[in-house]
């Protein structure tokens, strides 16, 4: 008894002092605590590989050696990169970086479709003290993706700017210092249409690359280009392509002498026709064509322009030539460069009298709300100044009115009437009742007015002839409307938004 007493007291005593050792992880067979500083990790590109590198560090009195291993998964586990290091780890941190055989080849796409696994081992530790997985799409500090703003069609002879954003992927923060490549057309070829232009983003992102487009003959209507904009941060590339087409400047305008024909006069068409440099485009063949509503050519004749570029033509209207909208037509004719340039002009032919008289309707309000009927007073007065004194009224809505160009008379879908004679004071009063077109208007979410058409008809007494007067009467939800002018959509980043407002 008196012998276990001093054997117990002196473990008692070894274990005091060698508890603290391994509760701090100092012992020999402890594992040290790690610490990744994963926020400030980093993969650098290079010309042709990248540099993983990262913070560590480690609760140890003194430094001891481990191993980082880094490798790059495609999205099908595939293996792309893999390397390892010797590290030591210290308490303070210490910044260790792995090369690796890899870039992102197809830009964004292969950044943000891979991930990256890094593990610290420790020496004599089997397993890993340490791992995490990354994206390359957070880690690559150039990363940037490139949008475009410009026209979709460009002129010959003319400056053409096209104004690029570089930003961070997924994000509206600007990326500065991305130098900037364009061209027209295909690089490879050494030919006028390929057209440079170079850039660099300043700190809003923003560069504007501008073309001078030269006079060319040629560039038909359906010939494209392609632009293509390259950009370079580091060694980080990214590209954006368009396809453009060339607007067309040669133009044929066409023009006739009056908007109004009786059967029985002469339609006068006169064309004038410039080329893509806008100069007068001489001695070049033209054809005149008149069009029936049915799209039937019923005239067709040939000329050539002068030297001023100018070609003109004349057709004699048959007196049996039935009643409508016709359409006129010059085409420039001739070989496959011509791309089918044409001038187009409406008339109508219509056998029309002067009135006698004209009819007036005059609404108590221009516009009416909620609740409100219009109230209307028809009128009509002979051309010499003095009022029609006896008259039949007609006030009738109109739905639809159009010419039948077969049946030749005038074809209306018509609502309810209402009728009566003109006063002694020259005047016709009706009141139209509005409520089932308010509660139609109500009913709609997009509309905010709608216009009625209406119809008053006058029919003199004394001569039989009627005339008519057609007008509309508006029907409003608000009385006050407020409008955004200018708004295109999403705002390019980087502008500063400009509102217009307008009120009615």
């Amino acid at each position: 008894m008196r012998t276990s007493i001093p054997r117990v007291a002196l473990l008692l005593f070894l274990s005091a002092f060698s508890f603290p050792f391994f509760a701090d992880g100092q012992g020999p067979d402890a594992v040290p605590s790690i610490v990744a500083n994963e926020a400030g990790a980093r993969l650098a590109l290079k010309e042709k590989n990248s540099v993983f590198s990262i913070d560590l560090s480690a609760n140890v009195p003194k430094s001891v050696h481990a191993t980082l291993a880094a490798k790059i998964l495609g999205p099908d586990d595939k293996l792309l990169a893999e390397a390892s290091v010797s590290v030591h780890l210290s308490s303070t941190p210490q910044r260790a970086e792995v090369p690796l055989n890899w870039i992102p080849a197809n830009g964004l796409q292969d950044a943000s479709s891979s991930r990256l696994i890094y593990e610290v081992r420790v020496e004599a530790i089997f397993a890993p003290t340490l791992s995490g997985i990354l994206s390359p799409y957070a880690l690559i500090p150039d990363l940037f993706e490139l949008r475009f703003l410009g026209l979709d069609a460009i002129g010959m002879g003319r400056t053409y700017v096209a104004r690029v954003w570089a930003t961070r992927p997924d994000s509206d923060k600007p990326v500065p210092g991305v130098s900037l490549t364009a061209s027209f057309g295909d690089v490879d070829e050494d030919t006028p249409k390929v057209m440079k232009a170079q850039a660099r983003t300043n700190s809003r992102g923003e560069a504007l690359l501008t073309f001078h487009r030269p006079e060319m003959q040629g560039a038909p209507d359906d010939q494209q280009v392609d632009l293509e904009i390259r950009g370079t941060r580091g060694n980080f590339r990214n590209s954006l392509a368009a396809t453009l087409h060339y607007w067309r400047r040669a133009a044929v305008l066409l023009s006739t002498d009056k908007p109004l024909y009786q059967p029985d006069q002469t339609l006068h068409m006169r064309a004038l026709v410039l080329d893509d440099q806008r100069h007068a485009w001489a001695k070049h063949p033209l054809r005149f064509v008149v069009h029936d509503p049915d799209a039937t050519v019923i005239f067709s004749t040939d000329a050539e322009t002068s030297r001023f570029g100018i070609a003109s033509a004349d057709w004699t209207i048959p007196s049996s030539q039935k009643l409508g909208s016709y359409r006129v037509s010059a085409d420039i004719t001739g070989d496959a460069d011509s791309r089918g340039l044409q001038g187009n002009q409406l008339i109508r032919i219509s056998r029309y009298e002067l009135p006698t008289f004209t009819v007036n309707v005059v609404a108590n309000q221009p516009f009416y709300l909620p609740g409100q009927n219009a109230d209307l007073t028809v009128s009509a007065n002979y051309m010499f100044g003095k009022p029609v004194l006896r008259g039949h009224v007609r006030i009738v809505r109109e739905a639809r009115r159009e010419w039948n160009y077969h049946e030749q008379k005038w074809e209306a879908e018509e609502g309810q009437a209402q009728e009566g004679e003109l006063d002694a004071k020259n005047e016709f009063r009706a009141t139209l009742n509005l409520s089932k077109d308010h509660s139609d208007l109500e009913d709609t979410d997009w509309k905010r007015f709608e216009d009625l058409r209406y119809a008053a008809y006058v029919t003199d007494a004394s001569s039989k002839r009627t005339q008519e007067r057609h007008f509309d009467v508006r029907i409003s939800r608000d009385a006050i409307h407020l409008y955004v002018l200018n708004i295109g959509g999403a705002l390019p980043i980087g502008l500063r938004p400009v509102f217009y407002l307008s009120s009615s």
